[in-house]
């Protein structure tokens, strides 16, 4: 059961969406990808807006702002869907709480990780390890936390 806003949901696991991707990064891509979200003055203005970036490898595809963060996500993946980004070369970094519909988005985007700033949910980690999807959260400075498949991050094995 999942929900934000204290509406509920429920998942059917069989019909979870499956990540196709052989990607794989280095730690310090990650840590500079949510550093490079973090570069927005309305952020530091006012704390009360979403980040998210669709980035690659070699750098930003999108970085958008939205007061949610679903928002946010759904206009970076409209984005990429509307320039043919092959999303399986891709990751988010966000300033958000990783949810439950969070980990859908991306897995049903076929984005194979997310990397935040803040928390991720017992569920949303749940979806990850059935979806295939790399969840990292706490990425503060230069620590971070990997929930969720490992082997998407090259200098974990």
């Amino acid at each position: 059961m999942s929900g934000c806003g204290g509406n509920s949901s429920f998942l059917d696991e069989t019909k979870l969406p499956q990540i196709k991707s052989n990607l794989k990064i280095h730690t310090n891509d990650l840590l500079r990808g949510v550093k490079s979200i973090l570069d927005s003055d309305l952020h530091r203005a006012t704390g009360g807006v979403h980040i998210v970036g669709l980035l690659n490898t070699t750098g930003k595809i999108c970085i958008v702002e939205d007061i949610g963060r679903h928002n946010a996500l759904d206009k970076a993946i409209g984005y990429g869907l509307k320039r043919d980004v092959s999303f399986n070369e891709t990751f988010i970094a966000c300033t958000g709480r990783i949810s439950s519909e969070i980990a859908l988005k991306c897995a049903a985007a076929n984005i194979p990780i997310i990397a935040s700033k803040g928390a991720t949910t017992s569920l949303a980690i749940n979806i990850a390890e059935k979806t295939g999807l790399c969840i990292v959260a706490f990425v503060r400075g230069r620590r971070l936390n990997i929930y969720t498949n490992p082997e998407r991050v090259a200098d974990q094995d």
